[in-house]
């Protein structure tokens, strides 16, 4: 799907992907690519949308997740003049990464690229004689994540560090409680901004920003006070792709394959969710009723599990 947010910002959406952003100034600007199982549509949508990848200057990178970065290797190939802009964190969380990754169903790896403009906090990109876009280091739900902020049309591309209403994912491959605290500085350091609109990764920009601050900083209180709602979080939206990757998984296939391997992950060294891997089917079964609960899945009589919604429906409020 494509909308427009303004006369030169266009944002393409679709099922597997995070949202892309296209600003049409001087220089040509791409935040984030999506996830390379949507390629057909994406490419078709910028045809649409009058998009030429060859002009592209800088691809602006907000965190290295498949879903977000799955198609820059493409564009790379395509345009080997446009600068992929990314965290200085960005090779050790891609490091991380490609090491879970022995970890099977946990997450999974775009198709190497390479960088070239390795950006720090504040640091900015020029788009005109006027304008210019701030990086801003926003860790939380990676170690690597950035928003991006346009001051002179009040807008931050937040990556995943922001949904509508909802708490992220936080980076499982640290201490979880050092991931909320980072999360939590990332937004005060947000909330600091004259922001008028929030351009998420996934849903429909947020226009009230302050409402949805609200919210949010009371959902990160709670997560402070109950590790247990921060495990819960946690684990939901791996759960839910998992069962839209394993069709026919039952819940007790999901609930033993998690305790082995989020065993396997403190092992390494990750996930430290401060909590004994005793719990781990406890918690598990807490995961899946809470996903019951929010109608994200349903069961056949036999405990075969389905999602009754498309993958990341409740971060696109």
């Amino acid at each position: 799907m494509i909308s427009k947010l303004s006369d030169n910002i266009t944002v393409m959406s679709h099922q597997q992907s995070s949202n892309i952003y296209y600003l049409d100034f001087a220089k040509k600007i791409l935040i984030d690519t999506g996830h390379y199982l949507d390629r057909d549509e994406i490419l078709s949508d910028f045809a649409n949308a009058g998009i030429n990848i060859g002009a592209i200057d800088y691809l602006l990178v907000t965190h290295a997740h498949v879903d977000h970065v799955g198609n820059c290797a493409y564009m790379q190939q395509h345009n080997p003049n446009m600068h992929i802009v990314v965290s200085d964190s960005h090779d050790y969380f891609l490091n991380h990464l490609n090491e879970f990754n022995a970890v099977e169903g946990i997450d999974s790896i775009a198709e190497p690229y390479q960088t070239d403009m390795v950006v720090s906090d504040g640091d900015r990109i020029c788009i005109t004689d006027t304008d210019y876009i701030e990086c801003i280091m926003t860790p939380g739900h990676t170690t690597d994540g950035i928003s991006f902020w346009l001051p002179t049309q009040q807008l931050l591309f937040s990556g995943d560090t922001i949904y509508s209403g909802v708490v992220p994912q936080l980076d499982i491959y640290q201490s979880l409680p050092l991931a909320l605290r980072l999360l939590t500085e990332s937004y005060q350091r947000l909330q600091a901004l004259p922001i008028r609109m929030i351009c998420p990764g996934h849903g429909s920009p947020i226009e009230n920003v302050g409402d949805n601050w609200t919210m949010l900083s009371r959902k990160l209180r709670k997560f402070a006070q109950s590790p247990d709602l921060t495990i819960i979080n946690n684990f939901i939206p791996t759960v839910e792709h998992y069962i839209n990757d394993h069709p026919g998984v039952t819940k007790q296939n999901i609930i033993d394959y998690f305790a082995v391997k989020y065993r396997e992950l403190l092992d390494k060294g990750f996930a430290d969710f401060d909590q004994p891997v005793s719990a781990y089917p406890v918690i598990m079964n807490k995961v899946l009723m809470m996903m019951d609960y929010l109608q994200m899945v349903r069961y056949d009589d036999d405990g075969t599990a389905h999602l009754v919604r498309e993958v990341n429906h409740y971060i696109k409020q």
